[in-house]
């Protein structure tokens, strides 16, 4: 069963963005480029970090997705994990 992943991503410096490509440009793809994940999707929250949807094909998926996210200036605030 797919599962959808959706988190905040938050930087941990003082800068702020006027948009999700000023986020990357500063913070790299975020799993964007991730070839494991079905779909994602980035949408900003306010002015310092964006929300991230991902959807993954199972759970085998889910759990290659994370080693890939470490060593990254924001934090990550997980905000629902469903089977859908």
């Amino acid at each position: 069963m797919a599962i959808r992943h959706i988190a905040d991503l938050v930087t941990t410096n003082a800068n702020t963005y006027a948009n999700t490509d000023e986020f990357f440009a500063e913070h790299g793809p975020c799993g964007g480029s991730n070839p494991g994940c079905t779909s994602i999707n980035f949408e900003m929250q306010g002015n310092n970090g964006v929300r991230r949807t991902i959807i993954f094909e199972d759970e085998t998926q889910f759990q290659a997705f994370f080693p890939n996210t470490t060593d990254k200036v924001f934090t990550v605030t997980k905000i629902e994990k469903v089977t859908i």
